[in-house]
């Protein structure tokens, strides 16, 4: 029987211990690891080598040639090639740079042996680039058909360019908030454009994680102080990538306030009660109740009444009180998820259709 090939890892970095770490770190793991100290090098292998090279890893900050200009490069060559960056420098431009540019993923330094196999082993799972390539067009066309009064198909392609799709946990909890709050803008009396702008705002809430390194994301333990500052740098990106959009506007409020409180203590502005705009209120009402039911890497997920109780705690402090009292009053009943509660299947139409109407 005929032994299955292992997949094939290239890596540049210029630093020699960090070099040698990557090697053996992705070895272990059973990866047919190439090394090269500069991005040159590694072109030379790519153009001549023989072999199958299914996935790139290389340093931001080489000598000479840098490894955004070995991304586009490559890129030009082999599109379908996964690309993963890694720095020890995090900069918001340089990292939407590197991702509008076609990278598959940004890691930064230090990165360990799990964080790093981790995303590695994503990006080479088989069915990896298919549920992207349908994840993109499903919601491509929830975006077209709700923002079609004012978005171009070409301004439709920058958005998702720019959000990722690119991380399951990302778009599987932005899926169940949008069907969240559809259900609790109704409640309030919403309808028409409002129910639809708050549907788009919540399905573009965190966009702005697009820009920051996958490690940070999925991280187990606590953040540092540095990491910290970098995740919260996260509201201010989403608005800036929604806000050239003006059929997106309030979806763009919504990202930018989503972690406002409602006593001001919340990120990055630290506006409180009624400066924050209400679809972010309502919004926050939604995925408070969304971040409790869920499971997380430091704890399983929990009951919807205990979610309720912390809910009614909450508020005047980080929710509205107003918006609470109603949210409350829709029951632990309708309140059972509306979307997966872990990997969906892509090949449906978002859940939030159905409660809306549409294809």
């Amino acid at each position: 029987m005929e032994k299955e090939r292992a997949n094939s890892v290239l890596v540049v970095e210029d630093e020699p211990p960090m070099r040698e770490y990557l090697r053996e770190v992705l070895t272990r793991e059973g990866y047919e690891v190439s090394v090269f100290p500069g991005a040159l090098s590694a072109l030379a292998c790519l153009s001549k080598s023989e072999k199958q090279i299914d996935l790139m890893l290389t340093d931001i900050g080489l000598p000479g040639t840098s490894g955004l200009d070995l991304l586009q490069t490559v890129k030009m060559v082999s599109p379908e090639l996964p690309v993963i960056l890694l720095s020890g420098l995090y900069e918001v431009e340089l990292a939407l740079t590197a991702l509008k540019n076609g990278a598959a993923d940004y890691l930064v330094k230090p990165v360990n042996a799990i964080e790093l196999t981790g995303v590695v082993n994503n990006h080479l799972r088989p069915d990896t680039q298919r549920k992207q390539a349908e994840a993109h067009e499903i919601l491509k066309s929830l975006l077209v058909k709700n923002g079609r009064h004012s978005l171009t198909s070409k301004q439709v392609e920058q958005v998702f360019s720019a959000v990722g799709l690119k991380r399951s946990e990302t778009r599987v909890h932005c899926e169940r908030v949008a069907a969240l709050a559809v259900l609790f803008g109704q409640e309030l009396g919403l309808f028409g454009e409002q129910l639809l702008d708050l549907k788009l705002a919540a399905l573009l809430h965190d966009i702005g994680k697009v820009a920051v390194p996958h490690n940070l994301l999925e991280k187990k333990g606590p953040l540092t102080p540095r990491e910290r500052r970098i995740m919260e740098l996260h509201p201010q990106i989403g608005f800036e990538l929604l806000s050239g959009f003006p059929r997106l506007a309030r979806a763009a409020e919504v990202a930018r306030a989503h972690h406002e409180s409602f006593d001001g203590s919340g990120y990055p502005r630290g506006i409180r009660g009624e400066q924050i705009p209400m679809a972010a209120r309502i919004f926050s009402v939604v995925d408070t109740f969304d971040a409790i039911t869920s499971a997380r890497p430091y704890r399983a997920a929990q009951s919807v009444e205990l979610a309720l109780k912390e809910i009614e705690s909450a508020a005047g402090e980080q929710l509205d009180p107003s918006l609470v009292e109603v949210f409350l009053k829709i029951g632990p009943g309708r309140l059972l998820r509306p979307g997966p509660s872990s990997e969906p299947s892509w090949t449906s139409r978002l859940k939030v259709e159905k409660l809306v109407g549409g294809p």
